[in-house]
């Protein structure tokens, strides 16, 4: 059950920005903060380190998404307030790579546990991108065509 507080700040949190982008870039955004350590180390310094854990242990066990979000978009304002830029993209519609995807070697790239995609190339021969949360090659899949 949330006290007051928590519930106040989650409405509000709900009203920023952020919020219009879709779940699925916010967790894909997370996940490549993960590489270097850098937002779990500035999560720790400015007292977000319980949050950090709870999204990053809820992608793992499949945490119910409003409760996700909340925490990304805590963890995204504490970016903004301490960096003056926060980690989540803007909320843009994104124009098809130019060119026959077999030409390109462009790619959408799957989360194996469906949360997250995004577009990519990966050369002939080379290793698919690796999943930050479950440790497990991405998956592709063709480009959409609209």
């Amino acid at each position: 059950m949330l006290d007051a507080k928590e519930a106040i700040r989650r409405a509000w949190l709900r009203g920023r920005s952020s919020m219009s982008v879709r779940m699925s870039r916010k967790i894909a955004a997370f996940c490549r903060e993960l590489a270097d350590g850098s937002l779990e180390t500035l999560a720790e310094q400015e007292g977000h380190g319980e949050t950090f854990r709870r999204v990053r242990d809820g992608l793992r066990s499949d945490l119910p998404s409003d409760i996700l979000e909340t925490d990304l978009d805590a963890l995204n304002l504490m970016c903004e307030r301490v960096l003056g830029q926060g980690f989540l993209p803007a909320d843009t519609r994104v124009a098809r790579l130019p060119g026959h995807e077999a030409a390109t070697g462009a790619r959408l790239w799957n989360c194996p546990g469906g949360r997250c995609s995004g577009r990519g190339r990966v050369r002939p021969h080379q290793a698919p991108p690796i999943c930050s949360i479950s440790e497990l090659p991405l998956v592709d899949t063709p480009l959409p065509t609209t």
